[in-house]
């Protein structure tokens, strides 16, 4: 038997054909700008509502969402966070074709934002910034608070990838409750306020594959009817609504009971593999690493393990050097299942300690 840990269904909802009920018609056959369906705008208020912004719309991917956010603003500068997932750079390619400026600043850096703002010499450019709401890597939110101020002076707006934090963090946080509460994302968890467009896939915290541009109604609007995916896509599918608008119920019924579980599982095994030596990552969000070492000692121990029925990863996050061991604790998990992946993470560690070498 093998224990999983690569997929990332924090909250543990996975949405069952009988959880979901029937519908009549899968998709309605039309562009998503012909897409007049009442679910759709129910889910789309619901998010906006939870993220805490004035107005949502809803996309197949967050890659349909970044090409239409990013086409819908034409003159505007894009600043990007050097660590950024690649999804959201990826519209960027095009932009430059179109004449756009696109520079990149330091990771989690205001002063080197602000650099790079001062660099633009106004040019009646509204500067956008692009970033991850949450970065696994480095285990820290973003200086949401700090881009803001940053971007105040040049009435710029920020662009957060969210698509992490959305159902673990959430607002008031707290030493008991360091997820803090609803899963409404980082703003909500920072209480940062100003100018921000949320792009947030469901796949991870809700387990369901359709994402949202949530923000200002103005800047949505813009999105809604300038969107060129809009108008060569379809719409999310009628399943994808129905599981989306359950992961919200579930989340107002369930969700702080759930994160408060993760995070309980989450401490059990950070403190079980720090009691026997292994040094690892910052932070309690349910992507766990060990400490980064070489590529090669990295793959050796992920293989070990995976003859050993743990299945993990070996990611190389760009805001460190080196690669690490990685795995997704979720709030299905058992304790003996996360002491058994902990003590067998334990053991991989030791065997390569100081050699480099392959198990």
């Amino acid at each position: 038997m093998v224990l999983d840990l690569t997929g990332s269904l924090y909250l543990g909802l996975r949405h069952t054909s009988a959880e979901l009920g029937g519908w009549d018609a899968l998709t309605a056959g039309v562009p998503a700008a012909l897409d007049r369906a009442e679910p759709a705008r129910s889910v789309a208020a619901r998010l906006a509502g939870l993220v805490g912004a004035e107005a949502g719309l809803l996309f197949r991917s967050t890659l349909h969402a970044f090409l239409d956010l990013f086409n819908s603003c034409p003159g505007d500068a894009v600043l990007v966070d050097a660590a950024s997932y690649p999804v959201g750079r990826w519209p960027l390619a095009g932009r430059r074709c179109a004449g756009v400026l696109v520079r990149t600043f330091p990771h989690h850096d205001p002063a080197g934002l602000d650099r790079c703002l001062r660099a633009l010499g106004g040019g009646g450019r509204r500067p956008l910034v692009l970033a991850d709401g949450y970065c696994t890597g480095c285990g820290r939110a973003a200086p949401v608070a700090g881009y803001l101020e940053t971007l105040r002076p040049h009435g710029g707006v920020l662009v957060l990838d969210d698509t992490q934090a959305l159902g673990i963090l959430g607002r008031h946080p707290d030493p008991g409750a360091p997820y803090g509460h609803g899963g409404g994302g980082t703003v909500r968890w920072t209480g940062a306020a100003g100018p921000v467009l949320l792009v947030d896939s469901l796949t991870k915290g809700f387990g369901a594959p359709l994402a949202v541009v949530a923000g200002p109604t103005g800047l949505v609007e813009e999105i809604r009817t300038r969107g060129p995916t809009r108008v060569h896509s379809s719409a999310p599918t009628a399943a994808d609504l129905r599981a989306a608008d359950r992961a919200l119920t579930v989340n107002e019924q369930s969700g702080d009971r759930l994160r408060a579980r993760l995070l309980w599982l989450v401490r059990r095994f950070r403190r079980r593999l720090t009691d026997r030596g292994v040094r690892l990552g910052a932070g309690e969000f349910p992507v766990q690493r060990l400490e980064p070492t070489d590529r090669r000692r990295a793959a050796a121990m992920c293989s070990w393990l995976g003859a050993a029925g743990l299945r993990s990863l070996v990611t190389v996050p760009p805001c460190w050097q080196g690669a690490a061991v990685t795995v997704v604790l979720t709030a299905t998990l058992s304790a003996p299942q996360v002491d058994w992946a902990a003590d067998l993470l334990a053991e991989a560690a030791h065997r390569t300690v100081g050699t480099g070498a392959p198990l």
